[in-house]
C-alpha cells in the first residue's frame, strides 16, 4: 500500500481509505474518486490495459461510472473513476434493508440501459456482479 500512496501523491491524489479492489482518494479540489489498481504482469501487458482504458474513457452514459483519468508506474496501471457515494449493490444488500419492487425494477432498468449502451458500442462487460463499480445504478 505504501507504493500506491506514493504514486497517488505524485499524481495529486490524497488516499482516504482502502476499499475492495482499490482506494477512495480526493484530488486537489476535494472531489472524491475510486482508483483501481491493475497489477501489470506477464499475462496483461501495459499496452493491453491502456487500450482497454482508452475505450472506457470514451463511454458516456448516465448509469455508468465515468472513467476520469489513468496513469501507471513500473508495477501497476491505475484507473480513476467517479466515486459512487451510495456504494455498490452488494453493500446495499448487506445492510439488510428490504428493497421495494419499484426500487428493484428501477435499478434493473438502469442496469439494462447501461449494458445496452455498452453492447451498442461493441463492448462486453466482463465483470457484471453486484459489487462491480463499472455499472452504477444511480443514487438509490
Amino acid at each position: 500500500m505504501g507504493n500506491v500512496q506514493t504514486v497517488l501523491e505524485k499524481k495529486g491524489y490524497t488516499n482516504l481509505r482502502k476499499v475492495e479492489n482499490g482506494v477512495i482518494a480526493t484530488d486537489k479540489d476535494g472531489d472524491q474518486f475510486f482508483i483501481k489498481e491493475l497489477k501489470l504482469s506477464e499475462t496483461s501487458s501495459a499496452g493491453d490495459i491502456v487500450s482497454e482504458v482508452e475505450t472506457l474513457l470514451q463511454i458516456n452514459h448516465p448509469h455508468i461510472s465515468s472513467h476520469k483519468n489513468s496513469f501507471q508506474d513500473d508495477e501497476s496501471y491505475y484507473v480513476v473513476m467517479d466515486h459512487c457515494e451510495g456504494g455498490n449493490l452488494t453493500q446495499k444488500i448487506k445492510k439488510g434493508n428490504p428493497f421495494s419492487e419499484e426500487q428493484i425494477m428501477d435499478w434493473f432498468v438502469k442496469i439494462c440501459m447501461a449494458l445496452k449502451h455498452v453492447h451498442d458500442l461493441g463492448l462486453l462487460h466482463r465483470d457484471l456482479r453486484p459489487q462491480s463499480r463499472a455499472v452504477s445504478p444511480g443514487s438509490p
